[in-house]
């Protein structure tokens, strides 16, 4: 629809979606409220054109909400994951499935993987020390799934994929590094792997990079 989209948690306990375009505005619709909101992810999947929150509860509740401007909002509840720090998800276009990744107070990473008509599974992904924040996304290059991890001041890229399995590495130090998002940009035909860092000074950095041609 050519808006853009974000999604804000308030310590009320709505969540609404901030939706604008640089033409005609900005709006808002509340999605909903919930109880001891830790932490809230978004995505948008092709195949049915939703736009889907998942919602991080103190208690490990995770619920999807997915919405769609013609038809209204809705609920799924996808399970209680006691000790999970903080969360992200994306979908992967190439099988149509919503994918949520979960950062554990322990230092596992785990990924919990749905499908509307073919259920849901969960797999774990590694486990790291002094883990703070996670983000993802899926690469259509390489059609491989990627989780961020923020650890200590490492940003750790896991990636995995159905058919070749997974291996990470490390693609940069941030020192004080605090919150991570990341995003793959169709657009960069050099560097499409985008990780975002705020550091505890307030300052963001930002990491290009691709497996031929390196990180910038």
């Amino acid at each position: 629809d050519e808006y853009r989209h974000a999604i804000v948690a308030r310590p009320d306990g709505m969540i609404a979606e901030v939706f604008f375009h640089p033409a005609f505005g900005t709006f808002e619709t509340p999605l909903g409220a919930f109880e001891g909101i830790v932490d809230v992810a978004a995505f948008f999947t092709d195949d049915d054109r939703y736009r889907h929150l998942i919602v991080l509860q103190a208690d490990g509740t995770l619920t999807e909400v997915f919405y769609h401007p013609d038809t209204g909002i809705f609920r799924a509840a996808l399970g209680m994951y006691a000790g999970t720090r903080a969360i992200a998800g994306f979908y992967s276009p190439d099988d149509d499935y919503r994918h949520v990744l979960l950062a554990g107070i322990d230092g596992s990473v785990s990924e919990l993987f749905y499908h509307p008509r073919n259920g849901q599974g969960i797999a774990p992904l590694g486990s790291f020390a002094d883990v703070s924040d996670i983000a993802g996304f899926y690469s259509s290059d390489d059609r491989l799934r990627h989780a961020i991890v923020l650890a200590a001041d490492s940003v750790i890229e896991i990636y995995f994929g159905p058919q070749v399995g997974q291996g990470q590495t490390v693609v940069a130090k941030v020192e004080g590094a605090r919150r991570v998002a990341a995003f793959y940009s169709q657009a960069d035909p050099f560097f499409a792997r985008r990780v975002l860092v705020a550091d505890i000074q307030g300052r963001q950095h930002e990491v290009r990079y691709s497996p031929k041609n390196g990180i910038v």
